[in-house]
């Protein structure tokens, strides 16, 4: 099975109808090559606002470049594709914390490796993926094999070194009350008397 088919029917579970939207952007971009998650990642940064942040340990062959790029327009460049605007950067070896943090805040999160080379999802500081390697029966593993599919710690994932991590926009909720409201809950849950003298 395809990492990217597993990410995309999470992402269509979570969109629904919305999720035709999304496809008809795909194609209107790329015509009809499939879904990569650079790609997906693009549409939901430039069309429903959510933010992408890298995650980069300084042994990737792309640290360097990573870097400067965000130093110069914050961006993530994908070979030959768009780029993908950049909230922040995290150093997956030093900042384990801040990135355990960032992820625990977040129940879904839209993710990929090393220029699309896997993509997958997150939820909370897992990350889950469907793995080139599994069979999709234990009688087709292989001996020593992985499964299908894996989750793993974010923080504990070391198949690729540098990572993008999409966040879907926070719900605001808002809630209207009146004066009114406010002293009938007020004089409910206290002795506090609003009755004039």
């Amino acid at each position: 099975m395809h990492c990217t088919i597993y990410a995309i029917e999470a992402l269509k579970a979570g969109f629904g109808e919305e999720f035709k939207k999304i496809n008809e952007k795909h194609i209107n971009i790329w015509s009809d090559l499939e879904y990569a998650g650079w790609s997906i990642g693009y549409i939901l940064t430039k069309f429903y606002n959510w933010k992408a942040y890298l995650f980069i340990s300084k042994s990737s062959k792309e640290y360097t470049d990573c870097l400067k790029n965000y130093k110069k327009d914050k961006k993530y460049h994908v070979w030959k594709q768009p780029n993908i605007p950049l909230e922040n950067f995290f150093d997956v070896d030093t900042d384990k914390e801040k990135i355990n943090l960032l992820l625990k805040e977040n129940e879904f999160d839209w993710g990929f490796s090393n220029q699309g080379w896997h993509t997958w999802i997150t939820r909370f500081n897992y990350l889950k993926e469907c793995n080139w390697l599994g069979a999709p029966a234990r009688k087709y593993d292989s001996p020593n094999s992985k499964p299908l599919f894996i989750k793993t710690k974010f923080t504990n994932f070391y198949d690729y070194n540098s990572h993008i991590i999409i966040f879907p926009p926070k719900k605001q909720v808002i809630i209207k009350l009146t004066t009114f409201n406010i002293f009938a809950f007020i004089k409910e849950k206290t002795d506090f008397n609003f009755e004039q003298e």
